[in-house]
């Protein structure tokens, strides 16, 4: 865990296709699904391989940026959003995901939806 939280430049990948890039001084996390299944009931779905990573996001620092790639219950877990939410600059997600991202999280939070050709500065 010290890996994150350091002002060094790294990669660190949490499984499947989720990561942390750290590069100057930022912290942009990909597809955070660090639930235990990746599906919205917890009786069906693929299951981690590891351990469950939720506890993983209270050791995180503050995160510049999250990029969830696409719509699918392995790149856009809701409970790693919720959990994820109160530390996050900004969430970068594609078109069409916005109105299924909204739903996700009980508080407004800095969502800029994105269509490929789109360019963002934050």
């Amino acid at each position: 865990m010290k890996k994150i939280n350091s002002k060094e430049d790294s990669l660190t990948w949490f499984g499947h296709s989720a990561f942390l890039i750290s590069i100057d001084n930022n912290k942009l996390l990909v597809d955070p699904m660090l639930g235990p299944v990746a599906s919205p009931v917890s009786f069906a779905g693929s299951k981690r391989y590891g351990k469950d990573m939720l506890d993983i996001i209270d050791e995180m620092p503050f995160l510049d940026a999250v990029f969830i790639t696409h719509d699918h219950y392995d790149h856009l877990d809701y409970h790693s959003i919720n959990r994820l939410k109160s530390k996050v600059g900004h969430f970068f997600v594609p078109h069409g995901v916005a109105a299924r991202f909204a739903c996700f999280v009980d508080r407004p939070v800095k969502l800029i939806n994105h269509t490929i050709s789109d360019g963002e500065k934050f």
